[in-house]
């Protein structure tokens, strides 16, 4: 069965820094990101694809102007291998970020980032350690 993600999140990381979340619609075959829940803001994006999560270059065109971002899309907070389930490795992966050894991508991030401070530090990789033993509920890093 193909990846649904019609209705899902994504966080959009624009090249100056920052970053908004929106949800993905698709309207008469049209892939639209939608900014917000009246739908008044709808943008028109290329290169997006509905069928495959994870990192993707879109360009978006809204009011005859066009810009490229990267949309995450369809990840889990706290399983930054995106391999459906949050492991020890997750944890793992997160810790060398927050101890320097990796340096951060967009995915990882996004996916290790659990309390959305801009940084992957020590508590993020032990909340998602929390969740990999069982320790605490998968709800808790969202």
């Amino acid at each position: 069965d193909a990846l649904s993600l019609n209705g899902a999140g994504v966080l959009i990381l624009y090249d100056n820094g920052t970053s908004e979340t929106a949800s993905l619609m698709t309207i008469a075959g049209i892939n639209l990101i939608v900014f917000d829940s009246s739908y008044s803001s709808r943008i028109e994006a290329s290169g997006f694809d509905p069928d495959n999560a994870g990192i993707q270059s879109v360009t978006v065109e809204y009011k005859g102007y066009s810009d490229a971002f990267t949309a995450l899309v369809g990840i889990t907070k706290g399983d930054p291998d995106a391999d459906g389930e949050i492991t020890v490795a997750d944890a793992l992966r997160a810790l060398r970020v927050a101890a320097q050894i990796v340096a951060p991508t967009p995915l990882l991030i996004a996916t290790c980032d659990i309390d959305a401070d801009g940084e992957i530090t020590v508590a993020d990789a032990l909340r998602i350690l929390r969740v990999a033993t069982l320790l605490a509920d998968p709800d808790s890093l969202k």
